[in-house]
């Protein structure tokens, strides 16, 4: 009597748990009653198979096919063949468990699967191999709805033994999520920026920019990719984006070079390249420009995706640098004397004790900031390479005649230095420019180690910048 109490127990916390959790030779599980071996959908998986196809022009693409692993509740009396039917009926069941909105899958996709059944041998309790449900090619294109589902039912199609064999109502359910995506191709990236300089000799810099194209999955045929111009959508760029940017002039679009590409048969990506061999950026001001191009997919029946359209985007930033490129020498001297020299302004520097040789920074920060009255109009022909053990990952300065009309020397980037007379590197202007004012940040290594010595006075060698400007008077 003892027994059959733990078993009822047992039985009525299996069901309230709804359903089987494991394999056992003990009743526990036999929720039809104690003549009853049951087949089920091995637990230890996930019931649903999620089955990924892409409707296109040139066909739809993706298997739908799903291996489930089945299993006795007790050993087989005798070879036992496990099959499975659809069941409909469950499509809500599935939406309410999962959160969704799959639709059935209309009776007559339904009508047509294929079921491998599944054998389970005497004396065993799980199949040596799963049961296969396979939705067969011709059938694909039916669906043309973003999801559905695919209940199945387990049933047994031959087998026998003393225990009646049946399905679990519970645990003999399993699911085949259908997803169905119109795009199949994507860029994988939709955004490039180049930048051109202007200098006194000319204009440096083009464009050369690749946007990768990537499909999802290997198809059968070659997909074309293309980017086409549409400056139209520069104002819809600039609202989402709280931008300003200025349309690429017609000019230099017509002369960009805009080579498409073909993801092959077989393969899942490709590159389209935009490059400006044929170019004059000359006329353009300083500001940044915005070419938006349309992406488009063209498959192997001609056909274009028009699903799969998106736009890519170059940017342009054209500056302005008063850097020579490859200096052949340093013109004029690295200051010496700085005592007419006035910081009137700094952030992370201590004003008072302005030197251009350790100038400590007054905190762990990536950014050093000055602004310096040099005392009187000065010949300025460069600025030395600032340089200190935390790391200098770069300098940006500014000048200024009168104090309120500045002109920044632009970037630094890609520039070569020449040696001044004591061998420090120096940046080298193009030609003089008449300043009294400086501004300059400094840009330092933030995850330098040598920042744990800011502390100590001792170390201002360590954690000092040494920074210069050139003079030509």
């Amino acid at each position: 009597m003892k027994a059959n109490i733990k078993l009822i127990t047992l039985g009525l916390a299996a069901i309230v748990g709804a359903g089987l959790t494991s394999c056992s030779d003990e009743e526990t599980y036999d929720v039809r009653g104690a003549n009853h071996n049951l087949v089920y959908v091995n637990n230890m998986v996930a019931k649903v198979a999620n089955c990924q196809i892409f409707t296109t022009p040139a066909g739809v693409f993706g298997d739908i096919t799903a291996s489930v692993p089945v299993r006795l509740q007790y050993n087989a009396e005798s070879t036992v063949k496990v099959s499975a039917v659809v069941d409909t009926t469950l499509t809500s069941q599935y939406n309410n468990e999962n959160g969704t909105n799959a639709l059935a899958v209309p009776q007559d996709v339904a009508a047509g699967i294929e079921v491998t059944a599944a054998e389970i041998q005497k004396d065993t309790t799980m199949a040596n191999e799963n049961l296969k449900v396979t939705l067969p090619e011709n059938l694909k294109a039916k669906l043309t709805q973003p999801e559905y589902v695919l209940p199945i039912r387990l049933t047994i199609e031959s087998g026998s033994g003393n225990r009646q064999l049946a399905s679990s109502e519970d645990l003999g359910v399993y699911y085949i999520a259908i997803h169905n995506s119109h795009k199949l191709a994507s860029l994988s990236n939709t955004e490039n920026t180049s930048t051109i300089t202007l200098t006194p000799k000319g204009v440096s810099g083009s464009i050369n920019v690749k946007y990768g194209v990537s499909l999802k999955r290997a198809i059968d045929s070659n997909v074309s990719a293309s980017l086409s111009p549409a400056t139209n959508l520069v104002s819809d760029y600039n609202t989402a984006h709280a931008t300003s940017y200025k349309a690429l002039p017609a000019d230099i679009v017509s002369a960009l070079s805009i080579a498409n590409a073909t993801v092959e048969a077989g393969k899942t990506s490709a590159e389209i390249s935009v490059s400006s061999e044929k170019a004059d950026f000359s006329s353009l001001d300083v500001g940044t420009y915005l070419l938006p191009m349309k992406f488009n997919t063209t498959y192997s029946n001609n056909a274009s995706n028009e699903a799969e359209e998106n736009v890519a985007y170059l940017i342009v930033n054209v500056e302005e640098s008063l850097v020579d490129d490859n200096p052949s020498a340093v013109t004029g001297k690295t200051v010496t004397d700085i005592s007419a020299w006035k910081c009137l302004a700094a952030d992370n520097f201590d004003p008072s004790n302005m030197t251009t040789s350790k100038w400590v920074p007054k905190a762990k920060k990536g950014t050093c900031e000055f602004t310096i009255d040099f005392g009187a109009v000065h010949n300025v022909t460069g600025f030395m390479k600032p340089y200190c053990y935390i790391g200098c990952n770069g300098i940006k300065v500014s000048l200024s005649e009168d104090g309120n009309s500045w002109s920044a020397t632009g970037s630094i980037s890609g520039k070569n230095t020449a040696k001044d007379a004591n061998g420090k590197d120096c940046y080298v202007f193009y030609r003089a420019i008449k300043a009294r004012y400086a501004k300059v940040t400094i840009y330092l290594d933030e995850g330098s180690y040598i920042w744990n010595y800011l502390p100590y006075d001792w170390a201002k060698d360590y954690v000092g910048v040494d920074w210069n400007m050139v003079f030509n008077d």
